[in-house]
């Protein structure tokens, strides 16, 4: 009778052992399920952050390429730029600023180039702005100068009214300061000239390497 009564109390004792070890088994799998769930939905919401934190900081291109973008019909919201690194040919001609221009939509549009060259007023006298796009010049912004009025800014307005809309070959740039150079009866405003020239002559060849590979 005593050895049933022993037998008894340690079944007792040995289910509630397991019982007892059983619960905190379940607990921590539940709760290792609910982690893995939290770190599921976490990796949604940063996802979702992440892609729209990337769309608003689309800055759309500055005003200041308006200009050079083709002048007041161009609705300058509708693009953005990024900025490129400059080349060796590009730096040597004293480009000191490239835009590579996107429409809203990520499709590639153009380029847009700063340069400051010399000229007749000295070094780093004469800023403009040229962009270009399907294989076209847009426009061309003379952005300051201190060329003389019967010289060099005959060469800068000859661009200004003329570079746009030309096919992105250097030598079209070239002609039209050659034929502006031309009404100066035969004075020369090659001080004015040579830098434009090569600046211009850079940038188009930039372009064109560019848009190759697009």
């Amino acid at each position: 009778m005593s050895s049933k009564i022993y037998l008894i109390a340690l079944s007792l004792v040995v289910a509630g052992c397991v019982s007892a070890t059983s619960e905190p088994l379940t607990s921590s799998s539940t709760s290792l399920t609910s982690s893995s769930a939290n770190s599921t939905e976490n990796a949604s919401t940063t996802s979702i952050l992440g892609s729209t934190e990337t769309t608003s900081s689309v800055v759309t291109l500055n005003s200041k390429w308006a200009i050079s973008m083709g002048g007041s019909g161009v609705n300058l919201t509708q693009y953005y730029g990024v900025t490129v690194s400059l080349t060796n040919d590009l730096t040597s001609t004293k480009v000191i600023e490239v835009q590579k221009v996107f429409q809203l939509d990520g499709s590639f549009y153009g380029f847009v180039y700063e340069a400051l060259v010399d000229g007749n007023g000295g070094t780093n006298s004469n800023r403009f702005r040229v962009g270009l796009a399907n294989s076209t010049y847009l426009g061309f912004d003379s952005v300051s100068h201190k060329e003389h009025s019967g010289f060099g800014l005959v060469i800068i307005n000859a661009l200004k009214n003329s570079l746009d809309g030309q096919a992105a070959v250097y030598l079209n740039a070239l002609q039209i300061m050659i034929n502006a150079n031309d009404t100066l009866t035969g004075k020369t405003a090659s001080e004015t000239i040579n830098p434009l020239a090569d600046a211009l002559e850079a940038i188009t060849s930039h372009y064109l390497s560019q848009i190759n590979v697009e």
